[in-house]
């Protein structure tokens, strides 16, 4: 069964950059390779948001990482175009 889930983030403004969760919007994804905003809200402290998930795990990011397959894919197509 779906359940909605609140999360709260405090004291988000005591980070290194606080100015960054102005007009920011939470990344997610249930599988690491697909992944969506979800409206997220903050009130000068504490970055908020809420979801009703669509299975029992879910992701969440700052912006959608890096991976190390995505790294060692740029490698190969680097080392295959040399001369």
């Amino acid at each position: 069964m779906e359940k909605p889930c609140n999360f709260i983030i405090e004291q988000a403004n005591e980070t290194a950059f606080p100015e960054g969760w102005e007009n920011y919007n939470v990344c997610a994804s249930y599988d690491r390779d697909i992944w969506f905003r979800v409206p997220s809200a903050y009130d000068g402290e504490s970055l908020s948001w809420s979801i009703t998930p669509e299975f029992d795990s879910i992701y969440f990011a700052y912006f959608v990482p890096y991976s190390m397959e995505r790294h060692l894919d740029l490698i190969a197509d680097c080392s295959v175009s040399l001369p």
